[in-house]
């Protein structure tokens, strides 16, 4: 089995090119096509900006905080058999210093802390200790 254990997450696709559709409307030149810096900045959720890709295949939008499975490797260990390390809207210097502290299974709060404020973001651990909602049946 394998998981995204770092990154952002994607909560939403459609294969239409939303954001062109929308160029298209407005009678516009779609120059936001392939860009990774674009966000969704909701009225009522204004802190919370949700990065969006347009490209060939599509409109994707994501969570607007960074997952961080850190603190979980040994209990993901047992299950999980590829951790696949997001790199989409980062440099390769932040990916040099995430992995490193995958590979070396340990946080440095001081790297973190300098990634986050690099890159305006916010780390969570997403629904590791979420209850959820849903009962098993059986």
């Amino acid at each position: 089995m394998f998981m995204v254990g770092h990154g952002h997450l994607n909560m939403f696709y459609s294969k239409r090119q939303l954001i062109d559709t929308f160029m298209t409307y407005q009678d516009s030149d779609n120059p936001y096509h392939n860009l990774q810096d674009l966000k969704i900045v909701e009225e009522n959720r204004k802190e919370d900006p949700y990065p969006i890709l347009e490209d060939k295949a599509g409109t994707h939008v994501f969570r607007s905080q960074v997952l961080s499975s850190l603190k979980h490797l040994e209990e993901l260990k047992t299950c999980v058999d590829y951790l696949v390390i997001d790199s989409l809207f980062k440099d390769d210097s932040y990916m040099l210093d995430v992995l490193k502290m995958y590979k070396e299974e340990k946080e440095d709060l001081e790297v973190i802390d300098r990634l986050k404020n690099k890159f305006d973001e916010i780390w969570d651990e997403g629904f590791f200790y979420k209850k959820t909602i849903y009962q098993h049946k059986g």
